[in-house]
């Protein structure tokens, strides 16, 4: 039952993904933290599917890439998730999610105020990837971080999701291989991987082919509607479980 309700998770989150290509982290990682019966097992599991939901998406938008910007995410993540992982003993932070879900909701205040984003420095990436490589080892999920840094004038839709994607595969590697070298049992779950992997290629495709009609506008509308979903529920949820 595990492992039917995980895979049903994952191809909801790939498709989501697919379609905004961001929320599907989330998605995933919320339905791990409920049915797993050890959650210092959701970051490992989490990174594998998600690398594959990453590069999947990576390949159908391949063309789409902006290098620029996925090379310096990459430098910085990795030297983050490096030192991440010298402190992981399997704790998450609890803190962590709610101050991310607030971040997200200046961000959308801001935008209000001022609708035209563009970086114009490329290196500032360089700090946003070494914190969202570095807090992903704990949270699993670093796209409500990253996307705002990708709600820019200068992107296509296209753009947006296939270089967030191998942003994101950048760092889901790294902490699989950061996992590996701690020795996490990856061979012992592989029953969650036959289903969920299969899973996120296909909700990937799907996603995909939805996207194709969604127009610029509206994809603009859709990833605002799901940034301030999921920044209100990283935000809540903490709330309501404190006080019940």
């Amino acid at each position: 039952m595990t492992a039917l309700i995980l895979c049903i998770a994952a191809f909801i989150a790939a498709t989501l993904s697919g379609i905004i290509g961001m929320g599907g982290g989330i998605v995933l990682a919320s339905a791990m933290a409920v049915v797993l019966p050890d959650v210092s097992l959701m970051p490992p599991i989490h990174a594998t599917v998600q690398s594959v939901s990453n590069f999947t998406r990576t390949l159908a938008f391949l063309k789409n890439v902006r290098w620029e910007i996925a090379t310096r995410i990459f430098i910085s993540s990795t030297l983050a998730v490096i030192v991440a992982l010298q402190f992981y003993n399997g704790d998450k932070i609890d803190w962590l999610k709610p101050a991310i879900g607030i971040f997200i909701l200046c961000f959308l205040i801001y935008r209000r105020l001022k609708p035209k984003v563009k970086v114009k420095n490329l290196n500032t990436y360089l700090p946003v990837g070494f914190v969202a490589g570095f807090f992903s080892v704990w949270v699993g999920a670093s796209g409500p971080f990253l996307a705002p840094f990708f709600f820019r004038e200068d992107l296509e839709k296209e753009e947006i999701i296939s270089t967030k994607a191998v942003s994101q595969l950048f760092i889901h590697l790294v902490k699989l291989v950061g996992f590996v070298s701690i020795g996490f049992p990856f061979a012992e779950h592989i029953d969650l991987f036959i289903y969920m992997i299969p899973a996120v290629i296909i909700g990937t495709f799907v996603g995909k082919k939805c996207l194709q009609y969604v127009s610029p506008n509206l994809f603009v509308r859709i990833f605002e509607v799901a940034l301030l979903s999921v920044g209100s529920f990283l935000v809540v949820k903490p709330l309501v479980e404190y006080f019940s």
